[in-house]
């Protein structure tokens, strides 16, 4: 039996002494972290970019006894976003996408201790390792591309056998210090609302609503859509459209020839705007919608049906209310008369 003894330490040692990690550590190549309007940075509504930290470990990483894995943030400017003749923004560091605490500077983070990253990803691959960004700013920042810069020491210490107190045993260490030097940019520019217009014609004094033709007497449904890019929603009462009468048109407020209900209809987005709208008639001042025709200014009032009347409006105003989501949009459609 005692014979066997001098084969499984041999075994022993053969486990214990496999590689430790080896890190290298190296300066990421500057990248954007894309381009949000001051409305999302303001709102601390853009989520959080991944960028390499510069630290590749390779071979075996062990997340238990001794070892040591820490990195340290710190930044010259106070994590500062800079563009040239701008007033500065400012970003957060997260270790994670849905961290919801940010990194502070000079505190060495423990990679290790399961807080942050999970052990059993970090011993499978400490390559690359990501931090994540997030500009924020208490203020509307001006358009523009922001640079941000920070550093992060990194310092590793592994054994490759078995921690015994301090002293690495059956395996040997490695260890090492080193920075890496992280560089970003972020673009800044206004995400407006959109609007697009679109005309059918719906009637016409020969065909009626069979295949009806563009000729002088016919009807037509003007549809205005309204969209928001942002990633955040517009400002409260802030979307006004102002809809020139198209040449050739008049504004027909008797309908269109082919719908009922009232003849200004609201047609919700999907996912919901979240907007309020209301058309109740041309004479209704409380109600979303104004008419302008020249010497009488948004005070004028049209009679539905009636051309002289009608022809006099120049253009139509839209008022809804709220605030419009975002990636959400609405349409409002209008009757006009071929002339």
């Amino acid at each position: 039996m005692s014979a066997r003894w001098p084969a499984l330490l041999v075994l022993a040692l053969g486990v214990w002494a496999m590689p430790a990690a080896a890190c290298t550590v190296s300066n990421p190549a500057s990248s954007s972290l894309g381009s949000y309007s001051p409305n999302a940075i303001r709102a601390a509504a853009v989520t959080p970019v991944a960028k390499s930290g510069g630290i590749d470990c390779s071979g075996k990483l062990s997340t238990l006894g001794g070892n040591v894995f820490t990195a340290t943030l710190t930044s010259a400017n106070g994590f500062k976003l800079t563009a040239s003749g701008l007033p500065d923004g400012a970003y957060q560091i997260y270790a994670g996408a849905a961290s919801a605490t940010p990194l502070a500077t000079g505190t060495a983070i423990n990679l290790l201790n399961g807080a942050m990253y999970d052990p059993l990803t970090l011993a499978a691959n400490a390559s690359a390792i990501p931090f994540y960004i997030k500009p924020t700013s208490t203020g509307l920042l001006a358009a523009g591309t922001y640079s941000g810069t920070f550093k992060v020491t990194w310092v590793w210490k592994f054994c490759s056998g078995v921690w015994v107190g301090s002293s690495c045993t059956l395996g040997t260490i490695t260890q090492g210090t080193q920075s890496a030097d992280i560089a970003f940019t972020v673009t800044v520019a206004p995400k407006p609302v959109t609007v697009a217009v679109s005309a059918t014609t719906t009637w016409d004094p020969v065909a009626g609503t069979l295949y009806p033709k563009a000729i002088i007497g016919a009807k037509k449904s003007v549809t205005v859509t309204v969209a928001n890019p942002d990633i955040v929603a517009t400002d409260l009462n802030s979307v006004r459209v102002e809809l020139p009468t198209m040449a050739g048109t008049m504004i027909a407020l008797d309908g269109d020839g082919a719908s009922i209900g009232a003849a200004i209809r609201f047609t919700d987005g999907t996912p919901s705007s979240t907007m309020a709208f209301t058309y109740t008639n041309s004479g209704d001042g409380a109600d979303d919608v104004d008419f302008y025709a020249d010497g009488a200014g948004w005070a004028y009032v049209p009679t539905p049906g009636d051309k002289g009347s009608q022809a006099l409006v120049t253009k139509v105003r839209l008022k809804p209310r709220g605030r419009l989501a975002a990636g959400s949009s609405f349409s409002v459609t209008l009757p006009y008369l071929v002339r």
